[in-house]
């Protein structure tokens, strides 16, 4: 058995498999493999939200199909994993014996679905991280910004006042009351 995760890369037009699992170690790895968008049924199927299930080579009509399944043979379920109705990859399972049953597609999917809504949360914490670390270096470099200007307001040799229109003084340094 096999399994992988592909992530459907918008930019670039090109699915790439992230994460695998490979029951032997001697199967071969699908971890890093980069398939175009374009030309590609499949990858039409999943963008539709539908399953696509390979229970036989002959059934695979595209040229970049046949030749994986001659690396990666076996029967293929491929599900697609959709945040917000819009599919961000797949999950692609591989075994050797014959057909995927309706019972298996429809657990496969309902996995599927709850793998889709982890890496969304996942998606959301590092977003809201990232988010908490600039506001972090923000508040750090207005710290410092102010501590630099109230040192010069306090240390500096001319007095300094900030005042209303009307002339009612709000704040004064030292030197402006030494010298007022």
């Amino acid at each position: 058995g096999h399994g992988a995760v592909a992530k459907f890369e918008e930019p670039e037009r090109v699915w790439v498999h992230i994460a695998e699992y490979r029951r032997s170690s001697t199967s071969p790895s699908c971890l890093g493999l980069r398939l175009p968008d374009d030309n590609n049924p499949v990858a039409t199927s999943l963008k539709q939200g539908q399953v696509v299930r390979v229970d036989h080579s002959k059934d695979v009509k595209d040229e970049m199909h046949r030749q994986l399944m001659q690396t990666f043979s076996g029967t293929w379920l491929i599900v697609p994993l959709r945040i917000n109705h819009h599919t961000w990859g797949s999950l692609t399972l591989r075994k050797f014996e014959p057909g995927w049953t309706d019972d298996s597609v429809h657990l496969v999917t309902r996995i599927a679905d709850q793998l889709a809504m982890g890496i969304h949360q996942a998606e959301l914490y590092q977003a809201a991280q990232a988010e908490l670390q600039k506001r972090q270096r923000t508040e750090a470099a207005l710290k410092q910004q102010e501590s630099f200007f109230r040192s010069l307001y306090e240390q500096a040799t001319l007095g300094i006042a900030f005042c209303q229109v009307d002339g009612t003084i709000l704040q004064a340094n030292a030197r402006y009351c030494a010298i007022t």
